[in-house]
């Protein structure tokens, strides 16, 4: 059973109090607010959040509650929410370690670095950025990789080995690469370079290189993955994503982003954004 604990809501006049002292908003997507006296404000993903405070959700929202111990609490139906009268119901042992993702993901996200100086850092001197480092190991098989869309006319990708020759050339239309490390001309492969060109001005990104895991840490990776994130909930793959971000796995969280910006849509833009301008890859 995963440790990453899966709460049961029961919302209801009566019920008991919780009896957690507060909680840490971890996600925050459309119409969420604080409900105040006379005021409504906007739920912040990373804000802190009194027992005692409600909270209303409007149409197609989601937002996501840690508690004290490290339990998680999504919330999904339009309605009000006195966080006091939740109930939680959960299964398992503490949640620690998931405090410490989102305790480590939300300490670097408030380090209080220029936004826009890591932007011009990464963007001086060249054409565009694909939204991973130059260089950055990997652990999943499966790799989404995407950069700005500047172009109408689609990108011409190249594969690089490390002798610097183009191997495998893929044309694209949509600013984005679904890149699998198990096909047979990467299969065997430990690293692999990516350069995008725009077909329109023959304009082309920085090299960027993926590194696999070196077998050792792939193993210790594969049975703490296997222990803490089972199961495909939202809570489960948005912690694991945050998980990749803190460990500089870039193309592994951008994945597992990537594909729940598809499921969920304009709920995880502001998630997304964040992402992007926290670790200083531009998106013109």
């Amino acid at each position: 059973m995963s440790r990453l604990l899966l709460l049961i809501l029961l919302v209801s006049t009566g019920l008991p109090a919780s009896g957690q002292e507060g909680y840490r908003v971890v996600f925050a997507g459309g119409r969420s607010y604080v409900a105040g006296e006379n005021q409504f404000s906007k739920v912040q993903a990373g804000q802190k959040i009194e027992g005692q405070t409600e909270l209303e959700l409007v149409g197609n929202s989601r937002v996501v509650l840690m508690d004290e111990a490290g339990r998680l609490i999504s919330l999904g139906l339009t309605g009000r929410y006195k966080l006091d009268d939740i109930k939680t119901t959960a299964s398992g042992d503490s949640s620690q370690f998931i405090k410490s993702v989102w305790d480590q993901y939300f300490k670097r996200q408030d380090a209080g670095y220029s936004v826009q100086e890591a932007l011009l850092a990464r963007s001086r001197g060249v054409s565009f950025e694909l939204s991973i480092p130059s260089s950055s190991q990997f652990f999943g098989h499966r790799q989404i990789i995407e950069w700005p869309h500047l172009s109408a006319e689609g990108y011409e990708v190249r594969l690089i080995n490390v002798f610097g020759e183009v191997f495998e050339t893929i044309n694209q239309v949509e600013p984005r690469l679904n890149l699998d490390l198990l096909q047979q001309n990467l299969v065997w492969k430990t690293e692999v370079t990516i350069q995008v060109y725009r077909i329109d001005t023959g304009q082309r990104s920085p090299l960027h290189t993926l590194n696999k895991l070196s077998p050792p840490d792939y193993e210790d990776m594969d049975r703490l993955l296997k222990r803490e994130f089972s199961g495909d909930q939202f809570e489960v793959l948005l912690t694991k994503a945050a998980y990749f971000e803190n460990l500089w796995l870039f193309a592994d969280a951008q994945t597992m982003l990537h594909d729940l910006r598809k499921e969920y849509g304009k709920l995880m833009d502001d998630f997304w954004k964040n992402y992007l301008f926290r670790n200083g890859f531009s998106q013109q």
